[in-house]
Protein backbone atom coordinates (compact mmCIF):
# COMPACT_ATOMS: atom_id res chain seq x y z
CA UNK A 1 0.00 0.00 0.00
CA UNK A 2 3.12 2.31 0.72
CA UNK A 3 1.93 4.94 2.79
CA UNK A 4 3.62 8.25 2.63
CA UNK A 5 3.38 8.53 6.32
CA UNK A 6 2.61 7.45 10.25
CA UNK A 7 -0.01 4.40 10.32
CA UNK A 8 -1.68 4.57 14.00
CA UNK A 9 -3.94 1.62 13.80
CA UNK A 10 -5.52 -1.17 11.41
CA UNK A 11 -9.35 -2.56 11.31
CA UNK A 12 -9.83 -6.26 9.50
CA UNK A 13 -12.43 -7.60 8.04
CA UNK A 14 -13.29 -10.06 5.55
CA UNK A 15 -11.04 -8.87 2.63
CA UNK A 16 -11.01 -5.04 3.36
CA UNK A 17 -8.43 -3.17 5.02
CA UNK A 18 -9.09 0.04 7.43
CA UNK A 19 -6.03 2.44 7.87
CA UNK A 20 -6.15 5.16 10.09
CA UNK A 21 -3.33 7.61 10.41
CA UNK A 22 -0.98 10.77 9.17
CA UNK A 23 -0.85 9.99 5.64
CA UNK A 24 -1.95 11.29 2.74
CA UNK A 25 -1.22 9.08 0.07
CA UNK A 26 -2.09 4.88 0.18
CA UNK A 27 -2.53 2.39 -1.68
CA UNK A 28 -1.88 4.27 -5.19
CA UNK A 29 -4.54 7.00 -4.09
CA UNK A 30 -4.96 10.43 -2.66
CA UNK A 31 -6.18 9.73 1.12
CA UNK A 32 -6.63 12.09 3.81
CA UNK A 33 -5.52 10.37 7.29
CA UNK A 34 -8.28 6.90 6.76
CA UNK A 35 -8.47 4.62 4.13
CA UNK A 36 -9.96 1.23 3.23
CA UNK A 37 -7.88 -1.29 1.27
CA UNK A 38 -8.23 -4.46 -0.50
CA UNK A 39 -6.35 -6.96 1.66
CA UNK A 40 -5.04 -8.81 -1.83
CA UNK A 41 -3.78 -5.88 -4.17
CA UNK A 42 -3.21 -3.26 -1.61
CA UNK A 43 -4.74 -0.57 -3.65
CA UNK A 44 -6.89 1.74 -1.96
CA UNK A 45 -10.82 1.46 -2.13
CA UNK A 46 -12.91 4.05 -3.96
CA UNK A 47 -15.89 3.47 -1.43
CA UNK A 48 -14.06 5.33 1.38
CA UNK A 49 -12.87 8.77 -0.02
CA UNK A 50 -13.91 11.48 1.87
CA UNK A 51 -11.22 13.26 3.99
CA UNK A 52 -10.49 14.01 7.50
CA UNK A 53 -8.69 17.70 7.97
CA UNK A 54 -5.68 16.06 10.64
CA UNK A 55 -4.47 12.68 12.23
CA UNK A 56 -6.58 9.68 12.71
CA UNK A 57 -5.28 7.82 15.77
CA UNK A 58 -7.32 5.04 16.51
CA UNK A 59 -10.55 2.60 14.40
CA UNK A 60 -12.90 0.43 15.68
CA UNK A 61 -15.59 -1.38 13.83
CA UNK A 62 -18.82 -2.34 14.92
CA UNK A 63 -19.62 -6.18 14.99
CA UNK A 64 -20.94 -6.22 11.26
CA UNK A 65 -18.56 -3.82 9.98
CA UNK A 66 -21.27 -1.81 9.36
CA UNK A 67 -19.62 1.58 11.26
CA UNK A 68 -16.52 2.37 11.64
CA UNK A 69 -15.59 4.59 15.11
CA UNK A 70 -12.79 7.07 14.17
CA UNK A 71 -10.66 8.86 16.67
CA UNK A 72 -7.53 11.45 16.41
CA UNK A 73 -7.65 14.94 16.56
CA UNK A 74 -9.50 16.26 13.34
CA UNK A 75 -12.02 18.78 13.53
CA UNK A 76 -13.87 18.19 10.11
CA UNK A 77 -14.72 14.88 8.18
CA UNK A 78 -15.85 15.57 4.16
CA UNK A 79 -16.16 18.98 4.99
CA UNK A 80 -18.88 18.61 7.99
CA UNK A 81 -17.63 19.55 11.65
CA UNK A 82 -16.73 16.92 14.21
CA UNK A 83 -14.27 17.14 16.66
CA UNK A 84 -12.25 14.37 17.43
CA UNK A 85 -14.95 11.18 17.30
CA UNK A 86 -17.32 10.15 14.25
CA UNK A 87 -19.12 6.96 13.30
CA UNK A 88 -18.99 6.10 9.29
CA UNK A 89 -21.35 4.15 7.53
CA UNK A 90 -19.62 2.41 5.70
CA UNK A 91 -21.81 1.37 2.61
CA UNK A 92 -22.40 5.28 2.24
CA UNK A 93 -18.89 6.82 3.29
CA UNK A 94 -20.76 9.24 5.33
CA UNK A 95 -20.86 10.65 8.66
CA UNK A 96 -23.53 9.63 10.65
CA UNK A 97 -25.37 12.04 13.01
CA UNK A 98 -24.24 10.98 16.30
CA UNK A 99 -22.13 13.71 17.75
CA UNK A 100 -19.99 13.02 21.12
CA UNK A 101 -17.55 16.08 20.92
CA UNK A 102 -14.92 15.22 23.06
CA UNK A 103 -12.86 18.36 24.67
CA UNK A 104 -9.46 16.57 23.59
CA UNK A 105 -7.80 13.89 21.68
CA UNK A 106 -9.12 10.20 20.90
CA UNK A 107 -6.29 7.74 21.25
CA UNK A 108 -7.96 4.54 22.40
CA UNK A 109 -11.06 3.07 21.01
CA UNK A 110 -12.60 -0.80 22.31
CA UNK A 111 -16.00 -2.50 21.45
CA UNK A 112 -17.01 -4.80 24.06
CA UNK A 113 -17.11 -8.39 23.37
CA UNK A 114 -21.47 -8.24 22.86
CA UNK A 115 -21.14 -4.96 20.53
CA UNK A 116 -23.20 -3.25 22.91
CA UNK A 117 -21.19 -0.72 24.29
CA UNK A 118 -17.75 1.29 22.50
CA UNK A 119 -15.19 2.22 24.90
CA UNK A 120 -13.34 5.51 24.41
CA UNK A 121 -9.95 6.86 25.76
CA UNK A 122 -7.81 9.95 25.19
CA UNK A 123 -6.73 12.98 26.92
CA UNK A 124 -10.18 14.46 27.00
CA UNK A 125 -11.83 15.69 30.44
CA UNK A 126 -15.40 15.93 28.76
CA UNK A 127 -18.12 13.91 26.25
CA UNK A 128 -20.22 16.34 24.70
CA UNK A 129 -21.41 18.60 28.07
CA UNK A 130 -20.80 15.35 30.38
CA UNK A 131 -17.46 15.27 32.44
CA UNK A 132 -15.27 11.97 31.60
CA UNK A 133 -11.62 12.39 32.83
CA UNK A 134 -10.12 10.58 30.19
CA UNK A 135 -12.32 7.53 29.39
CA UNK A 136 -15.88 6.78 28.89
CA UNK A 137 -18.23 4.51 27.23
CA UNK A 138 -21.46 4.75 25.47
CA UNK A 139 -24.09 2.28 24.61
CA UNK A 140 -23.87 1.48 20.83
CA UNK A 141 -28.25 0.58 20.69
CA UNK A 142 -28.85 4.03 22.11
CA UNK A 143 -25.28 6.45 21.06
CA UNK A 144 -25.73 7.46 24.20
CA UNK A 145 -23.09 8.27 27.09
CA UNK A 146 -23.28 5.83 29.74
CA UNK A 147 -22.79 6.73 33.61
CA UNK A 148 -20.05 4.45 33.50
CA UNK A 149 -16.96 6.75 34.68
CA UNK A 150 -13.97 5.27 35.97
CA UNK A 151 -12.09 8.87 36.17
CA UNK A 152 -8.37 7.70 35.53
CA UNK A 153 -6.28 10.94 36.64
CA UNK A 154 -4.51 11.14 33.31
CA UNK A 155 -4.62 10.28 29.43
CA UNK A 156 -5.67 6.76 28.57
CA UNK A 157 -3.72 5.40 25.21
CA UNK A 158 -5.26 1.75 25.51
CA UNK A 159 -8.24 -0.06 26.28
CA UNK A 160 -9.12 -3.91 25.67
CA UNK A 161 -11.79 -6.04 26.82
CA UNK A 162 -11.69 -9.78 27.59
CA UNK A 163 -14.36 -12.48 26.65
CA UNK A 164 -16.04 -12.15 29.22
CA UNK A 165 -16.30 -7.61 29.36
CA UNK A 166 -13.81 -6.38 31.48
CA UNK A 167 -11.94 -3.74 30.44
CA UNK A 168 -8.73 -3.13 30.47
CA UNK A 169 -6.58 0.16 30.40
CA UNK A 170 -2.81 1.43 29.92
CA UNK A 171 -1.45 5.04 29.79
CA UNK A 172 -0.13 7.54 32.29
CA UNK A 173 -2.70 7.61 35.53
CA UNK A 174 -1.15 6.85 38.12
CA UNK A 175 -5.00 6.34 39.95
CA UNK A 176 -8.25 4.89 39.13
CA UNK A 177 -11.26 6.12 40.60
CA UNK A 178 -9.96 6.12 44.20
CA UNK A 179 -7.42 3.50 44.05
CA UNK A 180 -3.68 3.50 43.13
CA UNK A 181 -2.86 1.86 39.89
CA UNK A 182 0.22 2.58 38.02
CA UNK A 183 -0.40 2.80 34.12
CA UNK A 184 -2.17 -0.47 33.74
CA UNK A 185 -5.60 -1.83 35.57
CA UNK A 186 -8.29 -3.91 35.32
CA UNK A 187 -12.14 -1.81 35.22
CA UNK A 188 -15.62 -3.89 35.79
CA UNK A 189 -17.88 -3.21 32.88
CA UNK A 190 -21.27 -2.28 35.56
CA UNK A 191 -19.52 -0.76 38.86
CA UNK A 192 -16.41 1.10 36.47
CA UNK A 193 -13.99 0.17 39.82
CA UNK A 194 -10.77 -0.80 39.62
CA UNK A 195 -10.55 -4.80 40.52
CA UNK A 196 -7.53 -6.12 42.84
CA UNK A 197 -5.64 -7.07 39.40
CA UNK A 198 -2.39 -4.48 39.77
CA UNK A 199 0.32 -5.95 38.09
Amino acid sequence: PNANSTVNDLAVYGSVIYVAGDFDTIGGASRYFVAALDATTGNALSSWSKKLDSSANVLALSSDASQVYVGGRFVTYGGEERFGLAEIDLTTGRMTSWNPEPDGDVRSLKISPDGSTLYVGGTFGHLGLATRNFLGAYDLNTMTLKSWDPSPDSYVHAINTDKNGLVYIGGEFVTVGVDARNHIAAIDPVSASATAWDP
